[in-house]
C-alpha cells in the first residue's frame, strides 16, 4: 500500500469557495454578453420601426408625368410630404420581356416640390411600365421604402 507522506490536498473549504468563485465569474461572464446582445438588438428592432414609421408618413409622392421616347424615359414627380425624398429605385420593364433594368436614382426632391427625373434604360426595350420606390432619410442613414412603390405605366412623349 502506497502512503502519501507530506502531501496534502487543499481543504473542503477552500474547494469549495474556489468553484462558487469560478462559478460566479462564469455567470458574470454570460450576464455580461448576454446583456450586449440584448441591448444591440433591440436597437436594430428600433431602428427599423423607426424607418417603417417615417416611411409611411413621410414618403408620399405623386408621379404627375411619365413618357417614354425609345430608351428615354421622363418622369415628373411631385414630393407630398415634408421631408426630403433622398432618391429612388427604379424597375423598368416591358410587358413581354422577361428581362427588367433596376435603376438607383439619387436625385433628390426636397419638401413639397417637383422634380423632372430623365432615365435611359440600355436593357429593356420598349418599357412600359416603371416600379418606383422612393428613398428617405431616417436619421443618418437612406431607407428605401418597398411599402410606398408605385407602378406607373408609360406613355409616348
Amino acid at each position: 500500500m502506497i502512503k502519501n507522506r507530506g502531501k496534502k490536498g487543499i481543504s473542503p473549504l477552500v474547494a469549495t469557495v474556489l468553484l462558487i468563485g469560478f462559478t460566479i465569474a462564469l455567470g458574470v461572464v454570460i450576464w455580461a454578453w448576454l446583456s450586449g446582445f440584448a441591448e444591440e438588438r433591440a436597437g436594430k428592432v428600433g431602428e427599423i420601426a423607426e424607418a417603417e414609421l417615417t416611411c409611411g408618413t413621410s414618403s408620399s409622392f405623386k408621379v404627375e408625368q411619365a413618357c417614354v421616347a425609345g430608351k428615354n424615359i421622363k418622369l415628373t414627380i411631385e414630393n407630398k410630404a415634408n421631408n426630403e425624398l433622398k432618391g429612388f429605385v427604379m424597375r423598368i420593364q416591358a410587358e413581354n420581356e422577361d428581362n427588367a433594368d433596376v435603376v438607383e436614382v439619387d436625385q433628390k426632391i426636397g419638401a413639397l416640390e417637383v422634380g423632372i427625373i430623365d432615365i435611359q434604360t440600355d436593357t429593356v426595350e420598349g418599357p412600359e411600365t416603371v416600379i418606383i420606390v422612393p428613398k428617405i432619410g431616417v436619421g443618418n442613414k437612406v431607407t428605401i421604402c418597398q411599402e410606398e412603390a408605385k407602378e406607373i405605366f408609360l406613355q409616348p412623349c
